[in-house]
């Protein structure tokens, strides 16, 4: 895709599109997808410290 914008577009057409990355919006797009994996994780977790070790492995 990169190509594409940068050479193809360019030479083809006599336009390119601006790529510009907003680091505020990077980092809260990374703060976004840690805080979602982290509720995922929280209700295996709170499920399997309820359980006894002898259980956990007797279901596998």
């Amino acid at each position: 895709a990169t190509v594409l914008i940068f050479v193809i577009n360019r030479r083809a057409f006599g336009w390119s599109l601006p790529l510009t990355v907003d680091p505020v919006l990077l980092l809260e797009t990374l703060a976004l997808a840690i805080l979602a994996a982290l509720l995922a994780g929280l209700y295996p977790i709170w499920r399997m410290a309820r359980t006894r070790p002898a259980e956990a492995l007797r279901m596998e």
